[in-house]
Parts: C-alpha cells; sequence; structure tokens
C-alpha cells in the first residue's frame, strides 16, 4: 500500500507514485537474502526464475476484514510504502512519526500486518539531506540520480519484498507454538490476538541492507526448510515445475519437521496458513505439498470453510504452475500489449485433447464452492458475513478462472494474464466481440456464456444481505460486468439495480450521519430540524456533494436503456450539438402523435424501472437528471401512465427546475411535449379594414357609375385565372394590429403550460408579444397571436415558438399542406412502417433505437451524400401574407336617417345623407361608391341561369342598370377628405317592390404621389333597411287603331271637362297616322294618387293626361299615338346586352323568323316606352314619383297597330258635283264615325294617294279588294295597277272612277307592293255606305 507522507504536492506524489506503480513484478534473482537464520524459510532458492507479482493499493482493507487476517493473507496489504518530499531544512524524524502514526491509524491493533514498512523520501532540490542513524525505515531518494532513479527504486522495491518475506517466517514461528495452535483453532475465523511483551515473538524484522551485496549472500543461503510432509500432488498435464517431484518430496520430508517443532501435532489450519504464505513468496512445489498436507489432516477433522479454503489454493497454484510451464510465457509477454492478441493466441492451448486441462481445476472449484455453501453454522453465528463473503469470492474466482480462458480461445499464456489482469480480456478491446465472435469462442473452448452466466449466477442470492455493503458493491458489480461482457444484457441490468440501490443506501446513510453530526453541532436534542426552523426562524441547508453522482446517474440511463426506455430522450441543453442534426429526432421530436413509435418491452417493468431511477435521483440529488429523466419517462410511457402519474412526473420535473433556478443552477432542456402546434390561421381583418389592390388605370373609370352586382369588368363570365391570383396571398397592412389564430394540442392526461409562445416569421420586421398558455388535458386550444408588421413586403409564416418551464424555447415549423409536402410526409411514413414490419428482431436488438437506426430510409438519411439528381427537391412552403403600404381609415360618423331604415312609395325617389369622418393621419384622395340591394340577388341567379329569353334577360339588366336602388352623384359630391376632417355624401333611394335592405358601400383609398402601378382602397358597408309600399299597379296596355269620336248634333253634346279634355286629345289630323295607347292604372293602397302621362314623340307636340286614381279603383288611360316606322336596318338589330358579359345566349330554341318577330317587337316596344312617360303625385302633398311600364308586354297585333308600313296608303272617295254643263268638280266625302256615305247610281272616284316613307325611290303597285263585287262598276282593273317610281319622302296618287248600282255597304282595302316582291308595303281601307239620301 501507497500513501503520502507529510506536506507532499498532490502533482509530486501522482508522479513517485507513477513511478512504483510501473514495477509489476521483481524477478526472484533480485529479491536480497537476509542473515542465515530461520527468516531465510521463504527466501527463493539460488537462481530462481520467477517472479514477485506486486500489486499496489491506495487504501487499507475494510474493518471487518480483518478476522480474514490468517485465513486469507492475500486480501490485505504486506507493507506500508510512504512517499513524501524533503529537503536540508525538512526534519526527517518528525517525517518518520508521521509515517508511523499513519500506519498504526490504518491498521487494527491486533492485525499481524503490515509486515515490512518504509517511507520514500524523494529530495526536491539539489541540497543533500543527511539522514541520521536513528531514522532506520526512512530512504532518501537523491535528486542527482536523474535518469538512474527508476533502478534505484528497483533496488528498494526488492528490499522492501524480502523483509516481507522474512516477516512471513517471524509470523510462522509465532504461529508454530501451544498459544498458536490454541488461537487458530479458537474460532472459525481466528484473529492474531495482541500478546504481552514477554510471550509476544520477536517479529521484529532484522535484514542485511539491501545495498550489500545479492549475489555472495546466496552463494551462502541454504534454506532451512523446503517442503511438507511426502506427498505427491498430481500436477496438470501441461505445467512442470523446475525441480522433480519425487526429490521434492525426500526433500520436503527430511526438513519439514525441522521448521515446525518436533511436539507439534498435525494441524491443517497451520499447513493452510504457511501454504498461503508459500503461495505468496512464489515458491509454488513447496505452497502445493503444504496443501497437500493439509488435504491430508481435514480428511481425518473435517473443516469444510478451511477445506474449501485449500482448495482454492490448490487450484491457484496449479494455473500458476501451468503459466510458468508454459513455453509461451517469458518477459515478454508479461509486458506485451494486450492489443496484440493474434501472436499471443498463437500460444495458446486450445481444447483438443479428450479432457481439457482446467477440468481438474474445474471440478475442485465446484467442491470448493459446494463446501462454502454447506458450511454449517448456527443460529446467529457471526461468522455468516464472512462465510458468504468467501462464497461469493469463491464464485467469483472460478467465473473469472472460466471467463479468461473463453474470452482468449483457450488454455494459454492470453488467459494467464487476464485471469491476473483486472482490465478486459484483448478480445474486448477496443469493441466487445459480435455475436458470432462469442459463438465462437464457445466452440473453441468447449464452455458456453450459459455455462459462465449459471456459474456466476450461484453468488447472488438471499445470503447477499449478509454482505457489508462494501463487498455488496465489489460482488454486484463483477456480476454485472460479466453479464455484460457476455452479452446478457437483461441479466446484467438486474444486477445493477440492485448495485444502484446498495450505493443509496450508502449514500442515504452517510446523509443521515452527517445530519445527526450536524445536528449534534447545533445543539439540537432530538432530530425534528422542522420545529427548530420554525421557532427560530432558521433555514438549514446542507451542502450536497455531486461526486460521483454522474456515474450513478450514467447506470441509471442504462438499465432504462436496456428495458427500451430512453431516458436522454429529452436532451440536456450542453448535448444539443448532438441532436440539432439528427433527422431521428427531428422525426420523434416533430411526431403530433409520439405512441404511434414502436414498443418495446413490458410497460408494468418499464414504469417500476423508471419509478427506481427518478427516486435514485431524487435522493442524490440531481436537479438536472431529476427533471431530464421525468419528462423523458413521460415522453416515452405516457401512453401507460394514468392522470395522476403523468401529473407527478410533470410536477417533480416542474419542481426540480425551480428548484435549480432558486439555487442559481443555470440547466436547460430541450422541448419534449412533441409537436404542439397543429396548424396557424391568419384571422381575417374586419371588413372595413381589408385592403383591396386596384390598378391606378381604373382610376379613368372613377366617374363612371359601376354597380357592386355587376362584378369586375373582365370581358369572360368566369375567369379561373383572376380567381387563384386573389386567393393566392392576404393582404394585411403595415402598422395595424395583426391576429393570428395558432392551434395547439396537448396529448397528455394533464394541463400542460406553455410560455413564451410567438410566432415565427421571416421577411420583413414583426413585432408580437409572446403569451402563456395552459392547454386542457387530451385536446387541443386555440390560441390567438397580435403582432404588427413593421415595414411593407411580403410576411412569411414559419411556424411559432413555443417553452415549457425550464425547457429551451424551440421554433417548431408548419409547412404548407401542398401536394408535394404530403406527398412527401406519406412516402416517408409507408417507408418507415413497411421497414419496420419487414424486418423481425429478437432480444435487445427489438428496442425502438435499435430497429431505428437499421432501418433502411434512416440510413439514407444520415449517411453519405447520395448522387447527383436531375431534379433538386422543391423548397418547403410557408403561410405567405403580404404587407401593404399604411392605408387611411373612414367612419361614418352620423346619417339622416333614423335607425338606419327608410320608408318609400313604389317608383319614389329620396335622398340620404352620410356624414363620413377620416380618423386616420393619411388624407383620403380617392373615394367611390357602390351599391347593393335585396333585388340584385335573385336576379343575378336568374341571369346567371341562362333559363331566360333575350328579352327578358334585357329587362332584367334594365332593372337592375338603369333603375338601381341607390345611386350617387359623384361629379357633385367631395372628391377626398383629410385627415380629422368631416365630408357629408349624398345618395339618392328609388323605392323598387321587393327591396326589403340595401347597403351603401363606400370604397377609399389614399393614393398620393405613389409611382407604383397599383393602390390599395378599403370598404365601408352602411346597411339601410328599405320598406317599400306598392301603390299603383299598370295592366292591359294596349294598341289600338285610331277612330275619331262620333259627332253628335250641338244640342246633344253634353260632357264635362274631363271628356271635353279626352276629345281635345283624340283630335289629329290623319286618323290612318295614329294609334291610340290604352293601360289601366289599379290603386291598391289606401290613399288616392293622381296619375299624370306625357307623350313626347318627335314632329308632335308634347301631350298628358292625368287622371285621379281612388283607392281599390282602376282607371284606364288613353293617349294618342303617332304610328311609328322603324327602319329595317334598326329592327334586325340583336337584342342588346347591359352587362359586360362576353355573350347572352338563350336556351330557348328559337327559329330565324321567330327571332326576328321577337327583335321588331323589342325596338318598337322601346320606341314605345321611349315617347310614353308615367308618374304619379300624392294628392296635396309633396311625394311623387315614377310608374313604370316596363313589365307591359307588347304583342303582333298591338305592334301591327303602332307600326306604319313602308308605303303609306291612304284610300278617300271623291264625289263629282257638275259644276255647269261642261265642267264638274271632285269633292271628297267626310267620313263620318270612318265610315263614308254615298248615294248610289251616281259616278265616284276612289283616290289612293301612296306616300313612300323608305329612304330610297321604289316602284310600287296598286291592288284593290273590294266586297262585294257584284254592285258597283268600276272603270279598268283593280289589280296590278302601276303607280310607277315613287322618289323617298314623295308621293302619287292613283284615281279609279266606280259607280255604284245599289244600297248597302262596300270594303275597299288598297294594297300596295314593291315590284318584284311578293309582300305587302302598305295598305289603305274605305268603308263606303250607298244609300238614298
Amino acid at each position: 500500500m501507497v500513501i503520502p507522507v507529510g506536506s507532499i504536492s498532490k502533482a509530486a506524489y501522482e508522479e513517485w507514485n507513477a513511478l512504483l506503480r510501473a514495477f509489476e513484478s521483481i524477478p526472484l534473482v533480485d529479491v536480497p537474502p537476509v542473515r542465515n537464520d530461520d527468516r531465510t524459510r521463504f527466501m527463493p532458492p539460488a537462481a530462481s526464475n520467477g517472479h514477485l507479482h506486486l500489486d499496489f493499493v491506495s487504501h487499507p482493507p475494510p474493518i471487518w476484514h480483518h478476522s480474514l487476517a490468517l485465513f486469507r493473507p492475500s486480501l490485505f496489504p504486506l507493507g506500508v510504502i510512504g512517499i513524501a518530499s524533503c529537503s536540508a531544512s525538512t526534519s526527517l524524524h518528525a517525517l518518520q512519526a508521521e509515517f508511523h502514526k499513519k500506519v498504526k491509524h490504518m491498521y487494527p491493533y491486533n492485525s499481524p500486518y503490515p509486515l515490512a514498512q518504509s517511507c520514500f523520501a524523494f529530495e526536491d532540490s539539489v541540497e543533500h539531506t543527511q539522514l541520521n542513524a536513528e531514522d532506520n525505515g526512512l530512504e532518501i531518494i537523491p535528486s542527482v540520480l536523474g535518469a538512474k532513479i527508476s533502478n534505484h527504486l528497483g533496488m528498494l522495491l526488492a528490499g522492501f519484498c524480502s523483509q516481507i518475506l522474512a516477516g512471513f517466517a517471524s509470523l510462522t514461528r509465532s504461529l508454530d507454538s501451544p498459544k498458536g495452535w490454541e488461537i487458530l483453532h479458537s474460532a472459525l475465523f481466528p484473529t492474531y490476538p495482541l500478546e504481552t511483551d514477554d510471550e509476544q515473538p520477536q517479529l521484529k524484522l532484522r535484514t542485511d541492507s539491501p545495498r550489500s551485496s545479492s549475489e555472495s549472500a546466496r552463494m551462502s543461503l541454504q534454506p532451512t526448510i523446503t517442503g511438507s510432509p511426502p506427498r505427491t500432488f498430481p500436477t496438470l498435464t501441461r505445467s512442470s515445475s523446475s525441480a522433480s517431484t519425487t526429490n521434492r518430496n525426500s526433500t520436503i520430508a527430511k526438513n519439514r519437521r525441522s521448521m515446525l517443532q518436533s511436539n507439534s501435532p498435525p494441524n491443517a489450519r497451520l499447513s493452510k496458513v504457511v501454504a498461503d504464505l508459500f503461495l505468496l513468496a512464489g515458491r509454488l512445489s513447496d505452497a502445493v505439498n503444504w496443501y497437500n498436507d493439509a488435504v491430508t489432516h481435514l480428511r481425518s477433522t473435517p473443516d469444510p470453510v478451511w477445506h474449501a479454503a485449500v482448495l482454492e489454493g490448490l487450484c491457484t497454484a496449479s494455473v500458476l504452475e501451468s503459466w510458468a510451464g508454459s513455453a509461451g510465457l517469458v518477459r515478454d509477454c508479461v509486458n506485451a500489449d494486450f492489443g496484440r492478441t493474434h501472436d499471443l493466441q498463437q500460444t495458446s492451448i486450445s481444447a483438443n485433447t479428450l479432457r481439457d486441462p482446467w477440468s481438474e481445476i474445474s471440478d475442485r472449484m465446484n467442491m470448493a464452492i459446494h463446501m462454502y455453501f454447506k458450511a454449517p453454522l448456527a443460529d446467529g453465528s457471526k461468522d455468516y458475513p464472512t462465510v458468504t463473503l468467501l462464497y461469493c469470492s469463491c464464485v467469483l474466482r472460478f467465473t473469472q478462472f472460466l471467463f479468461s480462458i473463453w474470452s482468449c480461445n483457450g488454455w494459454g499464456p492470453v488467459a494467464f494474464l487476464t485471469m491476473l489482469s483486472s482490465s478486459l480480456p484483448p478480445s474486448f478491446t477496443p469493441e466487445p466481440p459480435s455475436n458470432a465472435r462469442r459463438w465462437r469462442m464457445t466452440s473453441m473452448t468447449t464452455i458456453s456464456r450459459t455455462q459462465i452466466a449459471n456459474i456466476v449466477a450461484q453468488a447472488h442470492g438471499p445470503w447477499v444481505m449478509h454482505l457489508h455493503s462494501h463487498d455488496k458493491i465489489h460482488l454486484l458489480s463483477y456480476m454485472a460486468g460479466i453479464y455484460s461482457c457476455l452479452g446478457f444484457g437483461r441479466k446484467e441490468v438486474y444486477v445493477l439495480r440492485e448495485l444502484v440501490s446498495v450505493v443509496m443506501d450508502l449514500v442515504v446513510l452517510a446523509r443521515e450521519e452527517r445530519r445527526e453530526q450536524n445536528m449534534a453541532r447545533m445543539g439540537v436534542a432530538d432530530g425534528n430540524l422542522s420545529e427548530l426552523a420554525t421557532s427560530v426562524h432558521v433555514t438549514v441547508r446542507e451542502h450536497q456533494l455531486k461526486d460521483g453522482n454522474r456515474s450513478i446517474l450514467r447506470l441509471l440511463i442504462y438499465i432504462c436503456g436496456i428495458y427500451g426506455v430512453n431516458l436522454k430522450a429529452v436532451p440536456l441543453q450542453e448535448q444539443d450539438s448532438t441532436k440539432e442534426n439528427d433527422p431521428e429526432w427531428e422525426e420523434r421530436l416533430n411526431s403530433i402523435d409520439f405512441s404511434r413509435q414502436p414498443t418495446y418491452g413490458w410497460s408494468e417493468l418499464q414504469m417500476g424501472v423508471v419509478r427506481e431511477a427518478i427516486a435514485v435521483t431524487e435522493a442524490l440529488p440531481e436537479l438536472a437528471s431529476l427533471s431530464q429523466f421525468s419528462l423523458s419517462s413521460l415522453r416515452a410511457l405516457y401512453s401507460h401512465l394514468t392522470a395522476p402519474e403523468q401529473y407527478s412526473l410533470y410536477n417533480a420535473a416542474k419542481n426540480a427546475i425551480q428548484v435549480s433556478q432558486r439555487r442559481g443552477e443555470d440547466f436547460k432542456l430541450e422541448y419534449w411535449s412533441g409537436r404542439p402546434v397543429v396548424s396557424v390561421e391568419v384571422v381575417p381583418l374586419p371588413f372595413s379594414r381589408i385592403p383591396l389592390e386596384h390598378s391606378k388605370s381604373e382610376l379613368g373609370l372613377r366617374e363612371s357609375l359601376q354597380s357592386p352586382t355587376s362584378g369586375a369588368r373582365d370581358p369572360f363570365i368566369y375567369n379561373p385565372r383572376l380567381r387563384s391570383s386573389a386567393a393566392s396571398q392576404t393582404l394585411l397592412i403595415q402598422s395595424e394590429q395583426l391576429e393570428f389564430i395558432l392551434t395547439l394540442q396537448n396529448p397528455f392526461l394533464f394541463d400542460l403550460e406553455l410560455s413564451n409562445v410567438q410566432l415565427s416569421t421571416s421577411g420583413v420586421p414583426f413585432q408580437s408579444q409572446p403569451v402563456t398558455v395552459t392547454i386542457p388535458a387530451n385536446s387541443f386550444c386555440p390560441v390567438t397571436l397580435v403582432g404588427i408588421a413593421e415595414l411593407p413586403g411580403l410576411l412569411t409564416i414559419r411556424g411559432c415558438f413555443a417553452q415549457t418551464a425550464g425547457c429551451e424555447t424551440r421554433e417548431f415549423l408548419l409547412p404548407l399542406s401542398t401536394d408535394e409536402e404530403e406527398s412527401k410526409m406519406e412516402k416517408r411514413r409507408t417507408m418507415k412502417e413497411a421497414e419496420l414490419d419487414r424486418f423481425k428482431f429478437t432480444g435487445l436488438d427489438a428496442r425502438p433505437s435499435h430497429r431505428e437506426k437499421k432501418r433502411l430510409s434512416f440510413a439514407v438519411t444520415t449517411g453519405a451524400q447520395p448522387t447527383t439528381t436531375s431534379n433538386e427537391p422543391a423548397p418547403t412552403k410557408f403561410v405567405e401574407c403580404r404587407v401593404v403600404p399604411e392605408q387611411p381609415l373612414l367612419r361614418i360618423r352620423r346619417t339622416s336617417l333614423t335607425h338606419g331604415a327608410v320608408m318609400m312609395y313604389d317608383g319614389e325617389s329620396t335622398t340620404i345623407r352620410l356624414t363620413v369622418e377620416n380618423v386616420s393621419v393619411l388624407p383620403i384622395d380617392f373615394l367611390k361608391l357602390t351599391f347593393d340591394d335585396s333585388t340584385i340577388a335573385p336576379m343575378q341567379q336568374l341571369l346567371n341561369e341562362g333559363e331566360m329569353s333575350v328579352a327578358e334577360t334585357y329587362e332584367t339588366e334594365y332593372d337592375l342598370r338603369r333603375r338601381p336602388v341607390f345611386q350617387w352623384k359623384s361629379r357633385d359630391e367631395p372628391k377626398g377628405v383629410k385627415p380629422g376632417q368631416k365630408a357629408v355624401l349624398t345618395i339618392s333611394c328609388l323605392g323598387k317592390i321587393g327591396c326589403v335592405s340595401g347597403t351603401v358601400q363606400i370604397a377609399y383609398a389614399h393614393i398620393g404621389t405613389d409611382t407604383m402601378d397599383s393602390f390599395y382602397t378599403r370598404q365601408i358597408l352602411y346597411p339601410v333597411l328599405v320598406t317599400v309600399n306598392q301603390t299603383l299597379e299598370c295592366s292591359s296596355m294596349d294598341i289600338l287603331p285610331f277612330s275619331p269620336i262620333p259627332t253628335l248634333p250641338l244640342d246633344e253634346q253634353e260632357f264635362d271637362a274631363d271628356e271635353k279634355t279626352r276629345r281635345n286629345l283624340l283630335e289629329v289630323d290623319s286618323e290612318s297616322d295614329w294609334c291610340l295607347f290604352t293601360v289601366d292604372v289599379r290603386n291598391s293602397y289606401a290613399l288616392p294618387f293622381e296619375v299624370h302621362f306625357e307623350r313626347q314623340q318627335e314632329g308632335t307636340e308634347a301631350v298628358s293626361c292625368s287622371r285621379l286614381v281612388p283607392p281599390g279603383s282602376t282607371s284606364r288611360i288613353t293617349l294618342p299615338l303617332r304610328r311609328i316606322f322603324l327602319p329595317v336596318e334598326q329592327i334586325s338589330r340583336p337584342i342588346p346586352s347591359l352587362s359586360d358579359r362576353q355573350f347572352v345566349v338563350s336556351k330557348a330554341p328559337v327559329g330565324n323568323t321567330n327571332q326576328s318577330v321577337q327583335q321588331e317587337l323589342f325596338w318598337y316596344r322601346e320606341e314605345l316606352f321611349n315617347s310614353i312617360t308615367a308618374r304619379w303625385k300624392e294628392p296635396g302633398g309633396s311625394r311623387n314619383g315614377d310608374l313604370s311600364l316596363r313589365k307591359q308586354r307588347l304583342t303582333a297585333p298591338m305592334m301591327e297597330n303602332l307600326k306604319t308600313d313602308p308605303v303609306r296608303v291612304n284610300v278617300t272617295l271623291l264625289q263629282q258635283i257638275e259644276d255647269g254643263e261642261d265642267s264638274r268638280e271632285e269633292k271628297p266625302i267626310p267620313p263620318i264615325n270612318g265610315k263614308v256615305y254615298a248615294q248610289p247610281t251616281q259616278f265616284h272616284i276612289i283616290r289612293c294617294s301612296v306616300f313612300n316613307a323608305t329612304a330610297e325611290s321604289k316602284i310600287l303597285v296598286l291592288s284593290i279588294a273590294a266586297n262585294p263585287l257584284e254592285y258597283f262598276h268600276v272603270e279598268g282593273t283593280l289589280m296590278d295597277i302601276p303607280i310607277g317610281r315613287v322618289e323617298s319622302k314623295a308621293s302619287k296618287e292613283v284615281e279609279i272612277p266606280v259607280c255604284f248600282v245599289a244600297e248597302g255597304q262596300f270594303e275597299f282595302v288598297a294594297e300596295v307592293r314593291i315590284l318584284g316582291d311578293q309582300a305587302r308595303s302598305g295598305e289603305g281601307e274605305l268603308k263606303v255606305i250607298v244609300r238614298e239620301l
């Protein structure tokens, strides 16, 4: 044992200690002899070839091991070496006294050890230190030796070993006495007593100086005792000794009695002790003979424990003899590098014989284990711990023996070196062998892993409770190491769990002892520190030592890892670099439902191991690891934990983090609760704040009235490009508050608190305030985040940042759900599931962490870069928003309406005034009003369905465009509003049946002097509640041929003023050029209304007609209309469309003829409605309005009465009156009630006046049809009478003489047609009544 002495520095002590430990063995020939007396009996003989192997320790054995001082001397340090530094001023006497004091303190009073002690003082200066004569046991190593100091230390160590061997003889002499025999048989494990001065044997060692000549001393050295009674020992097949067994036995038979007293009885225990000392001295043949002698005595006097120890000694000696007799054992083998396994294994002896060379040793070790196990001990015996220690040590020694042979592929020097070394075998460095290599080891040695595991398992049982904690740790550590080397991971962690519990018992015990010491120091009689702290308001904080905690934590992590629970699933901050670019970690962390990860093991067992790990971490205490283990366990096993258990783990981690923060311990954990974010949505702006983009080219259309129902000015009915471009990006406003809805999830059964939740953005600067959210258990939680964009531009929403208590803030990306992203995720998930189901894993390879590493997709993801591909992967897309420049804000301050409602009559117009105010700092230089009402949507639906005819479509569009409910004349209105000022907007409102509500939409913007091609507008909606009462309704419109009012005698003409007015209206110049317009007006309201119809035709005076329509009555309105002629070019035009749609096609099948008729009807109807206007007013009031005729239809007969022919034909009857003998006067007969009266048997003339109303000259032909033909005579023919060419706007007359020969009624119809055309171009009618006047 090496100990520091004096005030030596740590660096100097470690330097000299390392120099000493470099001497692993001392050749026997270098050990100096002592004087030729009884102390030379254990000295090596001359020309010995062996070595003394040295083992340097730093601590003495435990106090409870001192009962084995005589039973197992190899457990104790046989000598103590002190290391000190000295100079010329150092007191060597004080240094030596301190050294002896330390040695005395390390060993109990009745211990026979140490057998030698010496203090090595190293000079630290060039000045020589003088050594006094009384400073015996102190060796000074001069500094002037330099590089030769190693040789000098070798000589000193050889002399020190000589002193220990001399001490063996003194110990043997003290035991070979009646007192010693009594001591050896006084107990199962006798102890060396402290005797009186007169009875104490002289144990003081007297040796010559090691600096004397060793060779001369060895020549004169004659060992007194070299053997034991003549009993041969069957040596191993490949073992050999330095001398012949026969000669050795004869020598031992002669000299054994000379060593022991002549009257000493047979003593097996004394023989065993002497054999142990010979074995330690390197004299194997003597040790074997003494062991054989002990076995002989034990046969007659059974002593199982000592007998088992003798068998162990024999096995040890057999191994050493085999090692010494091996051809490959040379000095180079001892210091050879264990990495050169191939050269050493060539000398190994494989098991090719019928019986393995180690089989006899195995039988003896099995016998020894059985004897230890069956040792007869009385109940309550104090020897149980010691016997248990010996039993377990024997099992471990046998395990090490077989493991060394198995791991070194057979019996040989490498196996022998492995038995003596505490390090791993060469085959286990630098990496453990594979399972295939382990099977190969078994096939070469016939020793299986199961056989070794079964042997080491014998050491574990309930008897382990008898061992002290130190011995338990040694036993369990060795067992765990063996299981690890054998590849039995589950057995290893089973032992490691018990090892951790033993260590924690020591930690708790030490803590209790320290607490008791603190209480004693504070003067507290009882152990209630809480009452003390409460009474005196004092908080006691113990100093916590964390040395060694990391090792225990590594054990816990390894144990849980074998059971399939990764306690480092939530890494600490310093481990961030190892997880940042790990695709497996990213995939597991970003997984929303990480319970879908493959499971492994028994959940109840995993939870039990996790509880143990957390309890150990709390007991240490290690706050960082406690929080890490708790959160990692919660993440891995949350699907198997109940709600209280989950909350307990979460609360433990949270409390540990809070305590660490109070103590100033700075550590952070990675985010642990999976991917919390599910989706992120942009909250749409309020309608009044939504910006709409417009092109500056639209400013030219500012004065035009555009209804919102007409939509955007696009030539196509459906434009998908326009729709997709409008929906691609969301528009936001600079410097205004923006809101985003973040949907978070909590898969756990407790309320999860997230802090520092904020958006992750890129692009324009974005300021947002982080929020703290508590997500209810096992639910989703929407969170509203508020922020402000500082500059205009593109804002990309990448995801969000989130943080839990004590964890690092982590960014969670949320890509846009595109087809490419969905395909990529589906492909990755499918590949992972296919690979996990395709390959079968057994044992520890089935753990999720190992299975993930063996996936092909994982290897591709984490492996080398793939070869060059033609197409690069598409970049990840995120939610993008376009931030537009800051916009003004307008609000409606007041209106002229009460409660936003207006009540009107049908056709009535009223005025709405809106007062708007600019509440922003930007001026408004663009204003535009558009409107909407409840009648627009149904009409638009009808238009979109396209089921109406073209004429009906026109009427619907006319009602939408020409008769809107709301109108705004922008020319007379303000063009802008300055900041903080107001403006009044005047809107006209028209009462329309079916309108119940409307909306005023005010669009405004700040255009300024910006050079951009577009600008943005905002809108204000003002709803209006509309009530329209139906008053007057027009129906039964008709167009009749003009008929004059019958003329009555003056004395019978009695009529009122209205009748007189009506008669004045019917007085026209030419009846054939006029027609009558009639319509019925019905009053469905409770009040009377006065209607007013007015005719305005070009070339005629304006004529009006008024009627008072009482409630519930119907009045007919009659107006004369000049017949209308429309050119063919006009009536052949198609029916127009008032909308901006590309084209309008009627779905009703219409022929060419019918289509021309419909067009003609349409244009004549439009000309009719342009000639007649109708209004109404409230009698005695100011309310008035328009009366619409658009619902009236124009039929074909009505059109025939309304329109004039291209050629007008006027037929009159002339009477010839004789003015003299030779002259006659032709006088037209005036019609009476549309009929002409003539006398029979007189000559008359039918005059046909033809007027060409077309724009071109025409060649006309006249035909007259008469009925009846039999009762009048005509000159010439009535058919196809040529008229000739008639110029445009000119007329010609054709006269035909006629004479009526009978009374009656005659009808003449004159038809004019254009030459070459069979169709009629004009027609005139004449009705004649012939009678005698």
